[in-house]
Order: structure tokens, then C-alpha cells, then sequence
């Protein structure tokens, strides 16, 4: 239990997440019987709270320490907040005074040279997630580059026909062997393409 900041890109995207996914989360969970305060955006626990923010309003970015930061969509973020400055600033910011502090930062990648979230991984340690070849063992990363389909008499893409190829070997494999690959005990993890990083970041495809 700690002060907790979870922040989206606008509030409209913070309430329809607090609808679709935190509350009935709360409600599986039976979480409603340790809370002291269950406002929209203001879940309140003995311990802690977990402040529910978005990127482009300074009050909510600035109202609480935090000791965990949950950011959400950051390539999408507010360049500037409310004349503040860069939201991700004020995000870390609030977490500085805390030992301990954790910051999360997750997004869909935006614009190659104004992206934040690429920014932020090439400054971390560049984990890719690699799998084993089902046939020679090799790992590899499953990239877009790797995938290969089928074309009918006109040209079209025949999307049943979809597989991966293994940029070793070239053997060919459906999505069906995901899960056995990603579970064997000499199989997926991930590798650190830049071991001197500041932090873990990792890109999953």
C-alpha cells in the first residue's frame, strides 16, 4: 500500500478506463470492502490511494506525492500541460522525494524522432522478447518482417495461410505453436540488446 498515480492520455480516456477496466477489476476482487473513499478518480485504501489522472490537466498531475507512477499511451501525452511544461516531467517529478519509487511507462509507438515511448526505450537496456525455432532451436524475435502468407490467382492475401518464418532455418510455423514455444524451458525470454541502459525497457511486437 502506497500513493499510487495512474495516468492516460485525456480525461476522457481516464473515465472509460476507470469504467471498463478499474472498477469492475475492484468489484471481482471484492476490493470495495478495504476502501475508505471510492470516488471516480480517487480510490483511497488504508496506506495509500490510487490517484486516476490524465496528461493534459497540471491539477491532477501535480496534486499527490506518488511512489508508483502508471503511464499509459505516454507517445500520445500533451506536448505541454497546461503551460507546466512536459507532462512526463511532472509525472517524475512527484515521485522523486519517495526510496523505492517505481515509474512505468508503456505505449503504442508514435512518430519515429518525436516518439517518447522510443525515446525512453533506447534510453533503458532494449529487452527483445525472443522465442525458439520449433524446428533448428535458434531464437528470434517475432517481427513483422518474418511473417509470410499466401496469395490467391489475383494477388490477394489469403490471411489463413499466415506463418512465420525462422530467419535461421526458414522453417515455417503457425500461430497455433505460440503458446508451446513460448512455455518451453529452453524457450522465450528476453535479451538485452543494451546491457548498459539506465533501466529495463522492453519492446514487445
Amino acid at each position: 500500500p502506497c500513493p499510487i498515480g495512474l495516468f492516460q492520455t485525456t480525461e476522457r480516456v481516464a473515465e472509460r478506463f476507470v469504467k471498463q477496466r478499474l472498477d469492475p477489476s475492484f468489484a471481482a476482487m471484492n476490493f470495495s470492502r478495504i476502501l475508505t473513499g471510492d470516488s471516480q478518480f480517487l480510490k483511497e485504501f488504508p496506506g495509500g490511494a490510487l490517484l486516476v489522472g490524465w496528461s493534459n490537466s497540471a491539477a491532477n498531475m501535480r496534486s499527490m506525492p506518488l511512489r508508483i507512477a502508471l503511464n499509459d499511451e505516454i507517445s500520445g501525452w500533451a506536448e505541454d500541460c497546461e503551460g507546466q511544461g512536459d507532462p512526463c516531467d511532472l509525472v517524475t517529478a512527484r515521485t522523486e522525494n519517495f526510496p523505492g519509487k517505481k515509474r512505468f511507462w508503456c505505449s503504442t509507438p508514435g512518430i519515429d524522432g518525436a516518439c517518447r515511448i522510443t525515446t525512453k526505450f533506447l534510453e533503458g537496456d532494449q529487452r527483445e522478447y525472443v522465442i525458439p525455432c520449433p524446428w533448428c532451436g535458434e531464437l528470434h524475435a517475432w517481427k513483422w518482417e518474418y511473417v509470410v502468407w499466401d496469395k490467391d490467382i489475383r494477388g490477394r492475401g489469403l490471411p489463413s495461410t499466415v506463418r512465420m518464418r525462422c530467419p535461421h532455418c526458414r522453417y515455417e510455423y503457425r500461430e497455433a505453436l505460440k503458446t508451446e514455444l513460448m512455455a518451453r524451458e529452453n524457450g522465450a525470454k528476453w535479451i538485452p540488446r543494451n546491457p548498459a541502459g539506465l533501466f529495463p525497457s522492453f519492446a514487445l511486437n
